[in-house]
Order: C-alpha cells, then structure tokens, then sequence
C-alpha cells in the first residue's frame, strides 16, 4: 500500500473525532482551528484562501492527509461531525452517566476494594465460551498452548510468574529470539491466560514466548508492576541466558519486549528504569565512553521494544477518562500517583527526557541511541479506550530525546482491543508487526513515520 493511499485511509471520521479529544486540539493559527472555532457556516472558505493556511507549514504540506482532513472540514457541516464526547449517541454518554449518578465513596470503593478487577476479569471469562463456539479452530490452539504452558515463578505473590511457551520441535539453539509480553488490564485487571494465543504468530517464527503475570491494583501501584516486571526479566535472563543474555546476539531477532494498553506503558517504563540503570552503572563505574559503548553488543538491555494501543503520558490520559466520566472508577489515578507531578514521573517517555537533562553535557549525546532498541509503537486508529494521539506524542518526545529508531504504525478503522485480537485470531496488525520485526537487521522499514 502506497504511503499516500494508507495515509488517507487513516483519517476517518472517527478518527478526525478522536483526534480532537481532550487535551488536544487542532494546531493553533491554522485555518482548520478557525473553522472548529468559529461556528458562523458564513465565515467557511477553501482552504487554499485562508489567510491563515500557511500559519502551521507542516501541517498543511502534509498533502495526502491535508487534503482529506479538508474534505471533512470544508465540505461537510461541522455540526454534523460532533465530537466524541459531545455525541448524543456515544457510548461515552453512559460512562459520564455512571460517573454522575453514582456515589464517588461507592466507585471509589469498587476501585480500591479490587472490584474493578473481579468485574473486568469476569467479562472476559464470560465472554470466552462464546467465542470459542463461533471460532472453534482457536479454542483448539488455545487448548494445545494450554497443555504446553511451563510456569516459572519469579516471586512469592500469586501473580508473580511467567508462562512460557516454545515452538513444537524446536531446539533452543535453533530459536530466532524470545518474546517478554506484559498484559494490560487499565492497571488493575488481567490474567495471562487471557493472553496466551498472542503467542501464535511469534511461535510460528521460532520464537519463545514469556507472558509475564504481576501484582495489579490495589495489590500493586506502578511502582510495584514496573518492579514486578524487572524480577521477571531477571528470573528469564537467569533462566535462559542464550535467549536473554549476551549471547543472544547471534539470534535474528533477539530479545523483544512488548506490551497491550497498559502493559505497552508498564512495559515501556521498565526499560526505561532499566536503561537508566545501566547508564549510571556505568558512569559510575567509569566505562560510560562513546567508542567502547558503540561495539558493545551488550549495551541494549533488549533488542526489540513494540508498544501496542499504550497510554504513555498519565496525565493526558487522566484527562481522556475524565471526559468519559470513569476517573474515578479506574485505578488510573491510585496506581499512577494522584498528582500532575507524579504523572508526570511515571509517563515513560517524559521520564526519559528528565532524566537525560540531568546527564553532563559531555556525556549524553550518544547515550540514548547506545541503549535504547529498535521500536515499533502500534495503535489502532479508531481507539476509543486509548486514543491515537498517545502514540504520536510519545513518538515525538522519544524522538526529541534522540532516538532515531522511533518508528509508528497506525492501523486504519481498527479499535483498541482489535489490535491485541488480531494477534490471536489473524489480521494486518500482527503481519505488519512480523514484518517489522524480520528487517531488524535491515536499516530500511516499510511502516510510515507519522507526522500526526
């Protein structure tokens, strides 16, 4: 698909909606923000006459998506394309509803009593009968990975294991990498198990899969899951270090971390911690130079970071659940800190920014390219749960922080849980990730950098 055809595909209106959720906006002093402004239909005129057209240049000269972004901004009635947390009709309507009506103490209680979790988890059991009637061919692969799981704990916790899964008939040396999969669940919900037929299309590639189990709200904060998950990787590396370790170099595609919703922010905010570890162990230790880091294979903690539908920044999604009305109800808020500072510190990629700026001059220009993986961050375009923008503006600070290997894959009328399912059942994103993921020694990549 040609970038100008999958660009304009991109932008549907729901997309276009979703872009505008809060806190974002169109860019200021572009004559699409004076439309959404100015509610007088008189005051409309082609875009290439506004005399504010040329305020934002790469916004209006990215010409396949501007053009069709104008088709729905000039050509149709603005009052016909509400948005999204304005629409009569959304489902966000229920939510602010329940949000309205219901004693905060009561959906306070409901959150920190674990009831979020049983609620959660309970649909998702419910559900699975059901889907196994109407796709009996995946109940039989999920029966079989069932049978071939081997559970490692790394913890005394309940949650605190791995399951782990490898390729029928494949010896370890053989094996092209492994996968580190950390499940999502808002924080306070969901079960491995859930999980285990993502591990299908990376089986078929002779890839090992570790799906890691972690202590969720109200058990455990972000502090806790972020914890959880480095013993994880810890008990692995200890466990299989041709897989993790060193040695996993010679693999073709290495060690890949990779997170749904949640987990994608739980997962990223690890590897942060963990590169910022290693880069003033060390410093510390006085081995912290540009030449000696660039030839060393060990530098990168893991080889490959994909990040699927993540919510990277807390507090602009804090303000995304505000406007469905669930704040309260979700373990956002608890299990992230409470305050706009505390966001703040555990938004993976701002944290990264942070602490760079911290590093003496002499010392960080190379430094995040040394340790950080290759990276894919994946969203569905259609994300009501998470929207897109969440992709595109961690991408942009990633970038800012010097990380040339920051690539975005955005999937056309795809939703927030259809990405993860399209790993279990078959679709365009797991194929666009494979593919990703077999050029890793390529410097080429066939996915589009956003300019969103």
């Amino acid at each position: 698909m040609s970038a100008a055809k999958d660009e304009e595909s991109l932008l549907t209106e729901k997309s276009f909606q979703l872009s505008l959720s809060p806190p974002r906006s169109a860019p200021i002093d572009t004559a699409h923000r004076a439309v959404i402004t100015d509610r007088n239909p008189a005051s409309k005129g082609y875009i290439g006459d506004h005399h504010l057209d040329h305020a934002h240049s790469d916004y209006n000269l990215h010409s396949g998506l501007r053009e069709r972004l104008m088709h729905l901004v000039y050509n149709a009635d603005l009052h016909d394309i509400p948005h999204p947390h304005l629409a009569v009709d959304s489902p966000d309507g229920a939510t602010r509803f329940l949000g309205s009506v219901l004693p905060l103490e009561w959906q306070n209680s409901l959150r920190d009593s674990g009831g979020f979790r049983r609620i959660s988890d309970d649909l998702v059991q419910y559900g699975i009968p059901l889907a196994a009637i109407t796709n009996p061919s995946a109940a039989r692969t999920m029966l079989q990975l069932t049978n071939r799981v081997k559970k490692m704990r790394y913890g005394q916790h309940p949650s605190q294991f791995i399951d782990l899964m490898f390729p029928e008939g494949v010896a370890e040396d053989n094996l092209a990498g492994m996968l580190f999969f950390v499940h999502g669940g808002a924080w306070g919900s969901g079960k491995t198990w859930f999980y285990r037929l993502t591990a299908v299309p990376f089986l078929k590639q002779k890839v090992a899969v570790a799906i890691v189990g972690y202590r969720v709200y109200p058990e455990g904060d972000i502090n806790v899951q972020v914890r959880d998950t480095g013993l994880a990787y810890q008990k692995l590396c200890k466990e299989y270090p041709r897989l993790c370790g060193p040695s996993r170099a010679s693999r073709p595609i290495g060690l890949i971390l990779m997170g749904h919703s949640s987990g994608a922010h739980v997962a990223l905010l690890f590897l942060i911690e963990l590169i910022k570890r290693t880069i003033l162990m060390r410093e510390h230790a006085g081995e912290c130079t540009t030449e000696q880091n660039m030839n060393d294979s060990n530098a990168k903690p893991v080889d490959q970071f994909v990040g699927l539908s993540g919510p990277y920044d807390i507090s602009h999604h804090f303000d995304y659940e505000a406007a469905r009305g669930v704040e309260e109800l979700s373990p956002l808020k608890p299990a992230c800190g409470y305050t706009r500072e505390q966001f703040r510190l555990n938004s993976p990629a701002w944290r990264l920014k942070d602490f760079l700026s911290s590093i003496p001059p002499g010392k960080q220009d190379l430094l995040p390219e040394i340790y950080f993986p290759r990276t894919l961050l994946v969203h569905g375009i259609e994300d009501e749960v998470v929207p897109f923008t969440s992709t595109s503006e961690a991408a942009r600070i990633l970038r800012s922080c010097g990380l040339p290997s920051i690539e975005e894959h955005y999937a056309p009328k795809t939703g927030h849980q259809d990405v993860i399912v399209q790993f279990m059942l078959g679709g365009k994103v797991p194929i666009a990730v494979m593919d990703w993921l077999g050029k890793a020694s390529s410097p080429q990549s066939s996915l589009i950098r956003s300019k969103l």
